[in-house]
């Protein structure tokens, strides 16, 4: 994958949604606010380690496949 030098590992949208979860999860679980810059450095480190091996064709293919088992089974019917 080729970046542009000067991008951002995580861009904003990203960074974003890391601190609006690792919030929630300190709130969840009662956590010291100061362990936020902690958890929101281990999630962003997390997704970095993860971006290689992301291929959004599976992804997409895996959820699709997903919605479609889940209305399957909820509506009571069963794939062969």
């Amino acid at each position: 994958m080729l970046v542009p030098r000067n991008a951002p590992i995580v861009d904003k949208v990203a960074l974003r949604s890391i601190h609006i979860a690792v919030n929630a999860f300190i709130r969840k679980f009662n956590l010291p606010k100061g362990d936020r810059d902690d958890l929101i450095q281990d999630v962003a480190l997390h997704l970095i380690q993860k971006v290689e091996s992301f291929d959004p064709t599976v992804g997409s293919h895996a959820q699709s496949h997903h919605q479609h088992n889940h209305r399957s089974v909820s509506s009571g019917y069963q794939m062969a």
